[in-house]
C-alpha cells in the first residue's frame, strides 16, 4: 500500500501482541522509505517524479484560520515545494505508526488540491492534525494568529519531521542507496550530509582559533570565522541561506565572522529612506556602529550563501517608543485600537494583548506601518548585501504575496496572490478565488496606506531558472 493510501485512508495501527509495529506495509518494490526519498529529493533529483503544478481551490475559513489559509496557498504555489510533496507522496512508503504529522497534513491537503473538483476545500482536518502538536500548542480556534509566525513554526516542524526521518533509516536502505549512486562528488555529499544528520559533526581538516575558523580576506587580513550548522534537510535547502556577519572591534587585527542558518529574511522597513526592496536590503547590509564591553565596534550583515526560494517578511509590527519624535509616525497606527492615537493626549494606555505576544514595555506599544514598499516581479538583490563568496545570480522571480488586512494582528485578515504553473496569477481571499493581472500581484495593496489597511507583508520568490 502507498504512504498516501495509509495517510487518506485513515487505518489504524494493527500492534503485534508485544506492542512492536511492522516497519511498513508496502507491496510496490519501488516505493522507498521516506528517508531514501528525502535524500533523493537533495541529492539525486532525475529521479523526481514529473509534476504539472496545482490548480487554485479556495479554502473555507470557518475558525479565523485566514492566517493559515494564506500560507499554505503560499506554499502550495511555491513550485519546489509542491514538487517535493507530490515526490513525497508517489515515492515513499506507507507506516501504519507515522512520525511525521505536520508532513502527512500537508501531503493530505496539497493531494486534494490537485483533483480538479472539488473548487472549495476544508482544511479544517488540516488545522485540526497540527493543533494537537506541542509545537502549535498556542494556536486557538476562531483566534487570529500571525502568518508569518506560523509559517516559521510549519517550516521548522517539517525539517525536524524530514531529519528524524532520514536517522529513522535502517543500514541496509542507506547501503542500497549509497549502491545506486554512480557519481562520486554525488555521493561524497550524501555521505557528508549523512554524518551531519546522524553525529552533527562533518569531518574536515581545518584550522581553528578560539573554536573558529581562520579565514584569510581578500586583502589578506586574518579573520576569525564561526559558522552555525544546521542539519541538512529538503527544506533547508529549498528555503534555507547562511547570513554573514562581520564585526571590526577597533584595536583588533582579526574580524569575527559569523554564519548563522536562515530560512526567511526579516527586512526593517520604518527607516524614512526605504520605500521598496532594493533600498531595504541596501539598508539590512549598511555598517552600524555598536557597543562592544567599553567600547564602539562595527558590525555589518551580508547574505552568504543564497536560497533557493527567498522568503521575504517586512516587519509591518514592531515596537514603538511614546514620544512624537518619530519621523515615520503618521505611518503608524496602533495595534488594537481603531483609533488613530492622538497627538495631543496628555497619557496613553496600551492595547490588549494575546497571552502568546509579548507584552510591549513601558512607555511604548506595538503598531503596524502601512507605509506602501514596492517589489517587482523580478527581483535582483543589491551588490551591496551580497558576501562575495557567493557567485551565482542574485536574481529571483515573485511567486507568492500574503497581505494583511487592518489594523491589528488580532482582527485583522490575510489574503494571498499566487502565481500559477500557467504563469498566470490568482488572488485567494479563502474561499473566493479570482484571476488577476500581473501587474495587480504587485500593486502593495491598492497603494497602500492606512485607508483599507491592506499591505504587503510576506513576499516569496524563487530563484530564476530553477
Amino acid at each position: 500500500m502507498k504512504w498516501s493510501s495509509v495517510v487518506q485512508e485513515g487505518l489504524e495501527i494493527n500492534k503485534k501482541p508485544n506492542g512492536a509495529v511492522p516497519a511498513s506495509i508496502a507491496a510496490d518494490a519501488t516505493l522507498k522509505p521516506l528517508g531514501v526519498v528525502l535524500l533523493r529529493l537533495m541529492y539525486d533529483t532525475q529521479h523526481l517524479p514529473q509534476y504539472a503544478g496545482l490548480a487554485p481551490h479556495g479554502l473555507v475559513n470557518n475558525g479565523n484560520i485566514c492566517y493559515m489559509n494564506a500560507i499554505l496557498q503560499a506554499l502550495f504555489a511555491c513550485r519546489p515545494f509542491s514538487q517535493m510533496l507530490f515526490a513525497v507522496r508517489h515515492l515513499s512508503l506507507g507506516r501504519l505508526e507515522s512520525h511525521t504529522p505536520i508532513m502527512d497534513a500537508l501531503v493530505a491537503l496539497h493531494d486534494a488540491f490537485n483533483k480538479s473538483s472539488p473548487e472549495v476545500l476544508t482544511p479544517t482536518g488540516f488545522y485540526g492534525s497540527i493543533a494537537r502538536l506541542p509545537r502549535f500548542s498556542h494556536l486557538k480556534w476562531g483566534r487570529q494568529e500571525d502568518a508569518e509566525e506560523f509559517l516559521g513554526y510549519l517550516l521548522d516542524g517539517l525539517h525536524e519531521e524530514f531529519v528524524d526521518s532520514i536517522k529513522r533509516l535502517a543500514e541496509s536502505d542507506i547501503a542500497d542507496l549509497r549502491a545506486s549512486i554512480k557519481d562520486p562528488q554525488t555521493l561524497k555529499t550524501l555521505n557528508s550530509a549523512l554524518e551531519m544528520i546522524k553525529t552533527g559533526q562533518i569531518n574536515g581538516s581545518t584550522e581553528k582559533e578560539d573554536n573558529g575558523w581562520m579565514e584569510v580576506g581578500a586583502n589578506q587580513k586574518m579573520a576569525v570565522k564561526r559558522q552555525v550548522d544546521v542539519k541538512p534537510s529538503p527544506v533547508v535547502q529549498m528555503f534555507g541561506g547562511h547570513f554573514r556577519s562581520v564585526l571590526q572591534v577597533p584595536n583588533n587585527k582579526k574580524s569575527s565572522i559569523t554564519l548563522d542558518p536562515f530560512m526567511h529574511v526579516q527586512l526593517e522597513i520604518s527607516d524614512k529612506d526605504i520605500n521598496n526592496l532594493y533600498t531595504a536590503f541596501e539598508k539590512f547590509a549598511t555598517v552600524e556602529e555598536i557597543s562592544y564591553g567599553d567600547q564602539t565596534a562595527k558590525k555589518q550583515n551580508l547574505i552568504d550563501k543564497l536560497p533557493t526560494v527567498l522568503i521575504i517578511h517586512l516587519k509591518r509590527f514592531s515596537f514603538v517608543a511614546n514620544d512624537d519624535s518619530n519621523e515615520n509616525f503618521n505611518d503608524y497606527e496602533i495595534v488594537s485600537s481603531k483609533q488613530r492615537r492622538n497627538k495631543t493626549s496628555a497619557s496613553q494606555t496600551l492595547p490588549p494583548v494575546p497571552t502568546h505576544t509579548k507584552t510591549p514595555e513601558t512607555g511604548g506599544r506595538i503598531e503596524k506601518l502601512h507605509k506602501k514598499i514596492e517589489y517587482p516581479h523580478r527581483l535582483t538583490l543589491p551588490a551591496s548585501c551580497i558576501s562575495p563568496n557567493v557567485m551565482e545570480e542574485p536574481t529571483y522571480r515573485l511567486t507568492a504575496v500574503v497581505y494583511h488586512h487592518g489594523r491589528s494582528t488580532e482582527e485583522g485578515h490575510y489574503t494571498a496572490d499566487v502565481l500559477g504553473a500557467d504563469d498566470s496569477w490568482t488572488r485567494v481571499d479563502d474561499t473566493l478565488v479570482t484571476r488577476i493581472s500581473a501587474e495587480d500581484a504587485v500593486e502593495n495593496g491598492h497603494g497602500g496606506g492606512a485607508t483599507n489597511g491592506k499591505s504587503a507583508y510576506i513576499l516569496m520568490y524563487e530563484k530564476a531558472g530553477v
